[in-house]
């Protein structure tokens, strides 16, 4: 369920609730591991509704970034769809132009000199051009990934 500011209270759907702020889309996720802002994640179906946990290999979900700072085994906002800046990507660093592809590596998000297609492994496109920057401003899809082999 979309809608600006729509925050669910109901116990019973807690695990489940959207947030929707202009083009911004978010879940609400319990965190398996510490998530600070502007650090991927990616959110996964569990038997209580969402999990947030660090990238990793041989994994498939919606990669996205925390709305604030959650701490290990609590509940948070994480941004799943729309502009986020300064997203953090692997330590190598990125170089990409304004529209080219981020996509899901084993270590983290890095960039790439293609255009955005959506491919499995693509998780957004850059919105701000970058050289060997450990950060970009990108456009999150919400769709579901894998990291690139």
């Amino acid at each position: 369920m979309w809608g600006k500011g729509y925050i669910n209270t109901s116990s019973s759907f807690v695990s489940c609730d959207y947030l929707a702020d202009g083009t911004k889309k978010y879940v609400y996720a319990f965190c398996g591991s510490e998530a600070t802002i502007n650090t991927p994640v990616y959110t996964l179906p569990m038997g209580s509704g969402l999990m947030a946990t660090a990238l990793a290999a041989s994994t498939y979900g919606v990669v996205g970034v925390p709305k604030e700072a959650v701490g290990s085994g609590s509940w948070g906002w994480f941004q799943v769809e729309g502009f986020a800046s300064d997203v953090q990507c692997a330590a190598a660093g990125v170089t990409v132009s304004v529209g080219e592809a981020i996509y899901w590596a084993h270590t983290g998000l890095r960039g790439t000199t293609s255009l955005y297609l959506g491919l499995d492994y693509q998780v957004g496109k850059a919105m701000t051009a970058q050289t060997g920057s450990t950060t970009v401003g990108m456009f999150l899809t919400g769709n579901y990934a894998t990291p690139a082999a």
